[in-house]
């Protein structure tokens, strides 16, 4: 029962925010809800992400990128970890159905679908075009014999419901998802289930530009979605908004020191963790205002 409701709080959430966008102070229902993937490697690891909708400068159709952190997908030599990844999603209006999709990451690298930054630490791979079938219904084109998808189908967010650097405001509530893999030592956890935590804007770092918050982030947390929980006048017809402000990259640790006040090389977890923003992302991905 715990598990199945802690499921049911995180889709509400998810929910409410792709039916809460935003473009120029306007509100739009008409998105899909949409869910935190999970990222396995061929070869070994994993980390979290999310699929995201954006619209192509030159009037094509809109793009549906993988949003994720670089490292986990790249080495620090800057090669790929591994030739290829599952991608695994719950579906986000029945707990039980669910999707995977199969990338060769190797032939979407070779061939430009992959973007990545080092010192952002940030990656965005294309997944594929997303279209309207002569019933209206929408469905994805994907980039063939790179991605095979199976099960529920994907679900992204847009564009409207992001929120960039300088509109992220200290003190507000904020909610982290993803799958970390490193937290599930008396097996509680649900490991194939995205977990979500709740924290608060601690810091802007205008130097650096990145968002520090104050949430705990673990291993497989990485490249995993951050939202903001944003309210506005009771006159608005959605007046609590969750746009989403970058990813996860990395916890912030800090030095064990023995009583004696002598450093010893434990490191230690703050409770901090850095968020890369969404400017960054969509600078990536060629999709800026």
């Amino acid at each position: 029962m715990r598990h199945h409701n802690h499921y049911l709080l995180v889709v509400c959430i998810i929910v409410s925010l792709s039916c809460n966008t935003h473009a120029d102070e306007n509100i739009s229902g008409d998105s899909l809800p949409a869910v935190p993937v999970q990222i396995r490697l061929e070869s070994s690891g994993s980390g979290s992400g999310f699929f995201l909708e954006t619209d192509p400068s030159d009037g094509a159709d809109p793009c549906v990128h993988l949003v994720t952190a670089r490292h986990v997908l790249f080495s620090t030599n800057g090669l790929l970890k591994s030739p290829n990844a599952t991608v695994l999603w719950h579906s986000s209006t029945n707990q039980d159905a669910t999707g995977s999709a199969e990338l060769d990451l190797k032939a979407l690298l070779k061939r430009g679908y992959i973007k990545h930054c080092v010192s952002n630490d940030i990656a965005v791979v294309e997944i594929g075009r997303q279209k309207y079938d002569e019933a209206g219904h929408n469905c994805i084109t994907y980039n063939t014999r790179m991605i095979t998808c199976r099960g529920a189908p994907v679900s992204h967010f847009n564009t409207g419901q992001t929120l960039g650097y300088q509109r992220v405001a200290l003190a507000h509530d904020i909610f982290m998802f993803g799958y970390p893999d490193n937290v599930n030592m008396y097996h509680q956890i649900d490991p194939d289930k995205p977990m979500i935590a709740k924290g608060v804007v601690a810091q802007k770092n205008d130097k650096k530009r990145t968002i520090l918050v104050y949430c705990p982030a673990y291993g497989g947390n990485s490249g995993g979605p951050v939202i903001e929980v944003v309210t506005r006048p009771p006159h608005v017809r959605l007046p609590t908004w969750y746009p989403i402000i970058g990813i996860v990259t990395q916890f912030v640790p800090y030095n064990i020191k023995k009583m004696d006040g002598q450093r010893i090389p434990l490191i230690g977890h703050s409770n901090y963790a850095v968020v890369q923003p969404m400017d960054t992302i969509l600078d990536l991905i060629g999709n800026a205002d």
